[in-house]
């Protein structure tokens, strides 16, 4: 299942440190390219240098900048990369607002590294069709 997400660029965005570290790891042990960032302001830096993720997956609260703000600031710049949102203390109204502004997914913290791969084959068609051969 998970070979479809090698070689696959990320950008993973969270303010706590150990989030970030684990999830990291997952994805780096998956043969992910991840690029973790502990704030919003860097990935808008990120994609305004070039960086080219398939996929985004961040936090829904962080200081200075939510989940929700991020993903409508990169769509405001016409980024339309697959978007991944996590939370643990989602509320529904922050949900649909996010699903306003194209969301892909959105997972419950704490969720099993499966959930995320799950996800993230979904987000990223081409990567699977480009390892498949198809």
């Amino acid at each position: 299942m998970a070979q479809t997400l090698e070689g696959i660029k990320l950008v993973l965005v969270d303010d706590e440190p150990g989030i970030l570290r684990a999830l990291t790891l997952i994805l780096s042990s998956l043969k992910c390219n991840v690029t973790a960032l502990s704030s919003p302001k860097m990935v808008l830096e990120h994609i305004d240098n070039g960086g080219t993720p398939d996929a985004i997956i961040s936090d829904l609260r962080m200081p200075e900048m939510s989940g929700i703000e991020l993903l409508f600031a990169l769509r405001f710049k016409g980024v339309d990369t697959p978007f991944i949102l996590m939370s643990g203390h989602a509320t529904p109204q922050e949900v649909a607002s996010a699903k306003g502004g194209n969301l892909t997914a959105f997972l419950s913290k704490p969720f099993a590294p499966q959930d995320l791969v799950r996800e993230l084959e979904r987000a990223c068609p081409a990567m699977q069709r480009a390892v498949n051969g198809n």
